[in-house]
């Protein structure tokens, strides 16, 4: 990997031996997966190889790198569920004899029932 004149490998390698373990610790603790964690973590040191600037503060910048990497996981887990735990939306099959929307959905179920009362044209 090729670093950008803003990040030195001497100095990249400082950084990851200081506060590598701080910022797993870190990630873990938000994410509650040692794996999701170590990802984000090395996400986090890839994108500091990879930046073009100086960097004043380089922990902080680190941190926020990881906070944002956590919740950006966390936001792309919370779409991936398995279709045992996704709630079921109701959905109307050619061979069915009527359509039957899930009982939570009063709102639908009051309008499939005032549709049904409807004459048709």
């Amino acid at each position: 990997m090729k670093l950008n004149s803003g990040t030195n490998i001497k100095q990249l390698s400082r950084w990851i031996d200081e506060w590598q373990e701080q910022l797993f610790r870190y990630a873990y603790f938000r994410l509650g997966n040692r794996s999701d964690a170590e990802d984000v973590v090395q996400d986090a040191f890839l994108k500091v190889a990879s930046t073009t600037s100086a960097i004043a503060n380089p922990k902080a910048y680190l941190f926020r790198i990881v906070a944002n990497g956590c919740v950006d996981s966390l936001r792309h887990k919370s779409r991936l569920k398995p279709l045992e735990e996704r709630e079921h939306q109701p959905q109307y099959h050619p061979t069915a004899k009527r359509w039957r929307p899930k009982r939570s959905f009063d709102a639908s179920r009051d309008y499939y029932r005032i549709c049904q009362r409807l004459k048709p044209k």
